[in-house]
């Protein structure tokens, strides 16, 4: 896709330039798959997988199916067919879902180097490829299984296709136009926009490269069978992708609202500067600093106009003049001003400067002859501005990879991993909404059932009645436990009428959230039925604390490394099934009052044979029915979970519980049956954990909460400071610190620390 370069900066060897492309493309390839699995997929990526797991067919017709309730979906297929076959290829891992879009991603850069060559020179394509490869908003849509960098990518080969067939009177790059163009619009219905104006940019280099005094076509032009054949692929996909349109033209404008035109201009040009990492209001003085430069971009080309033009022949013209400058902000401004047009006479579409990524390759070429400009002037200006541009884009992209509020855009991963780690027999999962339900599978890997509630996606506030009526049916099955997957219910429970109704009418037992730069995801656990039971003599005690509270039972259940459930006595021998570390064990106890009592929180305890605890959890039974307000007489049920951390060498374990007062921390003296003497700690039998055999990542094995520093504290060469948290944050004088330290080996420690 090599250039004719003319002047100066179009000297030199070309595989030198082309080797620094490649350098580029190379560096943003890498920037591209940097933990490309490091986001949990959201909602929109769910979409792409459920579409990519249906077969042709139904992907062609576009029809979504959730719910028992069809639709339409909103985009093309082409996108969903590349991955429909990426996915029986590679899998359907995070990876192989964003393979096609970081792939898409690299390829803009040599056709940016390509599409700047011809527009300027050399100079300005190494620029643009620079830029392009910079990017912050590529990166973000480089990462995400969405059809974004595919349809831009096809969009600039598209216009270099057009560029070639009109200037170098190559007709048979009309039929690449054409089949270029049309799987753009197979990717993008929005591309439309940006079609028509590559059209009338194409019309304008029709009219700069026809000879002085020539009539309309230019000199030695014959009709040839690729201008034909690009005209017809080109005429038929757009019926086609028309047709499919106008179906989705008829869906309802769920969660959309009308947005002003400086709002999508002021959104779409942060987003092709810096990216969705920065706050808009706080970058404002940048984001015209680039919008100078691509005006200065625009400036040059009319003054001096492409090279390519000249060499074809073409005198300065009106045409010459305008072709590059009008083209460029044709194509940048096409898409917003049909959709705010759209907007205006039918229905609110804009939601986000995504619908408008075709655009951005203009944009970068824009910036690319303006910094090109400068440098053929004051060339340390020129690198400069380069640098700063380059610099600016770069500091947004470390943004997107290391800001807390990026880590996610919604953590349906965490979500998931937090149930399979917690979960027990007899338990179930409701999830709200049905649409969420195939990014949540994407994650869960256990046997569960899962209830979508309310049954019906993205129909917004369903009566009352009818969620309750979707919610008794599921806890009328006898769960002992039901799990609350709450993640993106403004379309489907926009009232959050399922979680006010589980609030009211079932016991809360956590509530845990894992926040993202999207829809946070929060899990809650909740008990259907009371865990007093009334009435009924009281059974044999295990164990009494201090005359006021029996225990007359200790049960534990678990997943073993072969994913059956476990139901087994506490008191149970050595030799029961293994529990994998990363999983928990389900403790669950039968209390009886026999006195008033305080306040208790109840701990549980994993010991190795050396007596050190490896995992401990301690948790008021109940968060909404403390233990001084249990009835006097009647057993109380409590599940207690403890979670093996990930990593957890494999072995026998103890397993020991403590009683002790919330206020004070004093625990509570314990008796046993057949041990007359007291203690403050109960022995629950031994836990046999197994090998996790999954690849474990930093983020499993530390504690909720706590984060790793940016840099490890070595202390020789044996061993590193991993992760701490100190707790409080803010220290009274004569306050308690406590600081919760990780070490890593790394290597065998030469002796005892």
């Amino acid at each position: 896709m090599g250039g004719h370069p003319a002047g100066p900066s179009g000297t030199g060897r070309p595989w030198r330039r082309r080797g620094l492309v490649l350098l580029i493309a190379l560096a943003a390839l890498s920037m591209y798959l940097y933990r490309i699995e490091a986001k949990s997929i959201w909602w929109d990526e769910s979409l792409s997988l459920y579409r990519a797991q249906q077969d042709v067919p139904t992907i062609l017709s576009g029809q979504i199916v959730y719910g028992g309730v069809a639709s339409t979906d909103q985009h093309p297929p082409l996108s969903f067919l590349v991955l429909h076959a990426t996915t029986r290829l590679l899998g359907e891992s995070d990876w192989a879902l964003r393979f096609p879009s970081a792939t898409c991603a690299v390829l803009l850069v040599p056709l940016l180097y390509a599409v700047g060559t011809r527009l300027r020179n050399a100079q300005a394509g190494v620029i643009a490829a620079l830029i392009g490869a910079a990017s912050p908003f590529v990166l973000w849509y480089a990462q995400e299984a969405r059809m974004y960098t595919l349809v831009t990518f096809l969009g600039l080969l598209a216009l270099y296709s057009l560029w070639r067939a009109v200037v170098e009177r190559r007709w048979a790059w009309g039929l690449g136009f054409g089949l270029s163009g049309s799987a753009a619009l197979a990717t993008q219905y929005l591309f439309a926009p940006v079609l028509a104006a590559q059209v009338g940019l194409g019309a304008l280099l029709w009219l700069a490269v026809r000879p002085a005094g020539a009539g309309p076509l230019p000199r030695g032009w014959r009709p040839a069978p690729g201008v034909w054949a690009g005209i017809g692929v080109l005429g038929v996909a757009a019926a086609l992708v028309g047709r499919q349109a106008l179906g989705v033209m008829a869906n309802p404008a769920i969660g959309r609202e009308h947005v002003a035109l400086i709002e999508m201009l002021r959104d779409t040009l942060n987003a092709f500067s810096l990216g969705a990492t920065v706050d808009p209001a706080s970058v404002l003085g940048l984001n015209f600093a680039f919008l100078a430069v691509f005006v200065a971009g625009a400036v040059s080309l009319w003054r001096r106009p492409p090279a390519d033009l000249a060499k074809a022949g073409a005198a300065p013209s009106w045409a010459a003049r305008l072709a590059g400058p009008l083209g460029l902000l044709a194509i940048v401004l096409a898409p917003v001003m049909a959709m705010w047009a759209y907007s205006l006479l039918i229905r609110p579409i804009y939601m986000g400067s995504r619908y408008v990524i075709m655009a951005s390759p203009a944009f970068y070429l824009g910036l690319a002859v303006g910094a090109e400009a400068l440098w053929r002037r004051r060339r340390l200006a020129g690198g400069l501005l380069v640098a700063g541009m380059v610099v600016a884009m770069g500091v947004s992209d470390v943004r997107y990879f290391s800001h807390p509020a990026y880590r996610t855009k919604e953590d349906h991963r965490s979500a998931a991993r937090h149930v399979m780690a917690h979960e027990a027999a007899g338990d179930a999962i409701l999830l709200t909404a049905p649409e969420n339900i195939t990014a949540f599978r994407h994650y869960y890997a256990g046997d569960l059932p899962v209830y979508p509630v309310p049954s019906v996606p993205l129909s917004g506030q369903q009566p009352p009645e009818v969620i309750e009526a979707d919610l008794r049916a599921v806890l009328e099955q006898g769960y002992r436990r039901v799990w609350l997957v709450h993640c993106r219910t403004q379309f489907s429970d926009p009232e959050d009428a399922v979680t006010r109704w589980l609030d009211a009418h079932t016991l809360l037992l956590e509530r845990t959230a894992y926040p993202s730069v999207g829809s946070w995801a929060t899990v809650s656990a909740y008990r259907p039925t009371s865990p007093v039971q009334e009435g009924g003599p009281p059974a044999p005690a295990l164990a009494v604390y201090e005359e006021r509270l029996a225990l007359e039972g200790a049960d534990l259940a678990y997943r073993d490394t072969e994913g059956n459930m476990v139901d087994r006595t506490a008191a149970s021998p050595p030799g029961a099934p293994p529990v994998p570390a990363g999983r928990s064990v389900t403790v669950s106890l039968t209390w009886r009052p026999l006195a008033p009592l305080g306040r208790y929180k109840v701990s549980l305890r994993l010991l190795d044979p050396q007596g050190i605890a490896r995992a401990q959890v301690d948790r008021l039974p109940y968060m909404y029915l403390p233990t001084d307000e249990w009835p006097l007489g009647s057993a109380v049920r409590q599940e207690a979970y403890l979670r093996i951390p990930a990593g957890t060498p494999p072995g026998e374990y103890a397993l020991q519980m403590v009683v002790y007062e919330e206020e004070d921390g004093r625990s509570l003296a314990v008796r046993r049956e057949d041990a007359p003497e007291e203690a403050h700690t109960l022995d629950l039998g031994t836990v046999a954990v197994a090998r996790d055999e999954d690849s474990l990542t930093p983020r499993d094995v530390l504690p909720e909460g706590i984060s790793m520093p940016r840099l490890a504290a070595r202390y020789g060469r044996d061993l590193e400071m991993w992760a701490w948290r100190a707790a409080p944050e803010a220290l009274d004088p004569g306050g308690r610190l406590f600081l919760n330290v990780l070490w890593r080996a790394r290597r065998a420690p030469a002796e005892d620390y």
